[in-house]
């Protein structure tokens, strides 16, 4: 355990701060140690300043109520929900021991095609779930998405998550990222799981083309280009072409261009996927460990061998035909 910086307090809650490790509009993270339970923490505790505010409590407590409908092993969950005693509220969480995906895209701005479309199958399965119980993220990105030491990929901060309950306005302007905001949520028109989907697209378009696709230095100029403006940029040619055209899909600019719910979107990575084993958490694991070690990750993930699998399926048949004709004697 990392020994306390001298301007942490003395304790959250039941937790010792280790470091202030984030700073958000609404709070600022810790990481914490529970001495009970032997392992760390997440603690997001509302700014001092904003205690009073009775709208910014309720935003804080939205915030809580969405997230704790999230009980999945690709969500970030939530441990523990309290006041203390100066009226200060806190949100106990999940520690990720890892990088976000925005920290990995530093070390490798393109990722073999393999680790790619796991990581894009274990979004898609909490967006999915997310999807499912009328709760859309509204920021997805890749400093949102975290990319665990242990192989598996989690998506988290759902502050600003809206959904069918409740949806608090934040105010005049934009909500999101402006750099992955989806074109109706730059022009505040409503919302859709499809609105997670396209800023996914930009999500993979970066991670397929190693940039992108609209931004710009002008914050404004990469609004309009969301807006009206094709990707930038040329794919990998190691992108198969379905996949490119894939990826165009999910970056549409009408709703109604795209597919309509993460499950749709989350079955053809799974064809994509379907000559890889079934659970890549051990090799990505094994993959991230070497990128943090600076050997430009050269882990390979072995195939299903298609030659053992039709003898495998010849086999089968002779077994099976041998016993029905046995059984008929």
């Amino acid at each position: 355990m990392t020994k306390a910086k001298n301007k942490a307090p003395l304790r959250i809650g039941a937790f010792e701060p280790i470091e202030k490790i984030g700073q958000g509009a609404m709070g600022d993270i810790w990481l914490c140690y529970d001495h009970s339970l032997d392992r760390n923490l997440i603690v997001k505790q509302m700014k001092v300043s904003l205690r009073n505010s009775k709208v910014m409590e309720e935003r804080f407590n939205r915030e809580v109520r969405v997230h704790a409908k999230l009980q999945h092993p690709n969500i970030v969950g939530i441990h523990s929900y309290w006041r203390e005693s100066n009226t200060t509220l806190n949100i106990g969480m999940e520690w990720v021991n890892g990088w976000n995906l925005e920290q990995v895209l530093e070390k490798c701005p393109q990722p073999p095609l393999w680790v790619c479309l796991a990581i894009i199958r274990d979004i898609l399965s909490g967006l999915t779930y997310a999807h499912d119980r009328d709760v859309i993220h509204r920021d997805l990105k890749p400093s949102n998405i975290m990319f665990g030491f242990d192989g598996r990929v989690r998506i988290l901060d759902f502050g600003i998550a809206k959904d069918s309950e409740q949806d608090l306005t934040q105010g005049a302007g934009i909500v999101g990222t402006t750099s992955f905001l989806s074109p109706e949520q730059a022009q505040s028109l409503p919302l859709s799981p499809a609105s997670d989907l396209f800023s996914l697209g930009i999500v993979v378009w970066k991670m397929f083309s190693g940039q992108h696709p609209f931004r710009h230095e002008n914050p404004e100029q990469t609004v309009a280009n969301i807006i009206g403006a094709n990707p930038q940029g040329k794919l990998s040619n190691k992108i198969p072409h379905n996949l490119g055209q894939w990826n165009r899909r999910l970056l549409a600019k009408k709703t109604k261009k795209r597919p309509q719910n993460s499950r749709e979107v989350a079955l053809h990575i799974d064809r994509a996927l379907s000559a890889y084993p079934r659970d890549l958490s051990p090799w990505l694991a094994n993959w991230i460990y070497d990128l943090r070690k600076g050997d430009n990750s050269k882990i390979q993930v072995p195939r299903a061998s298609f030659k053992r699998f039709w003898l495998t399926l010849f086999l089968g048949f002779i077994i099976g035909a041998s016993a029905y004709f046995l059984w008929s004697l």
